[in-house]
């Protein structure tokens, strides 16, 4: 048995089956987003010369704080970690789907966040590469 079907179990809750499709939706979703935020990140790579500390950092940093839900940082660092850099995203909002804490609702939305910040990933990787002289100029 998984380990978070046995932590709900330990609190007399069985996991839902639309939790469990509310799950599998999110945590593409989850993935999506926190892909989209290190693409925007490389993006400026095309306007700045040496990235490789910055995202080396901005992933060790998020990988770390990743670890544990939103719910035990204080408020600035939640929305730190939702707005800034979407790792709390992708870990809070696909689990809480599992626990049954997220209604229809949050899912709908958070799909939506997941096309918008995609698409707006899109535009700025477009817009760096049509800015992009090459690396001899």
């Amino acid at each position: 048995m998984s380990e978070s079907a046995t932590s709900a179990n330990a609190h007399g809750r069985r996991i839902a089956a639309d939790d469990v499709v509310a799950y599998v939706l999110l945590v593409p979703a989850a993935a999506a987003v926190v892909y989209a935020f290190f693409l925007m990140v490389t993006s400026l790579a095309f306007r700045l010369v040496d990235l490789r500390d910055l995202l080396f950092r901005l992933f060790q940093g998020s990988s770390y704080s990743g670890r544990w839900p939103l719910g035990i940082y204080p408020n600035w660092l939640r929305v730190a970690l939702t707005a800034i850099v979407p790792i709390g995203v992708a870990v809070t909002v696909p689990a809480s789907a599992l626990a049954g804490r997220l209604a229809w609702p949050g899912v709908v939305a958070a799909l939506a966040v997941t096309v918008v910040v995609l698409a707006a990933t899109r535009w700025l990787f477009r817009r760096a590469i049509a800015g992009y002289s090459g690396a001899s100029a």
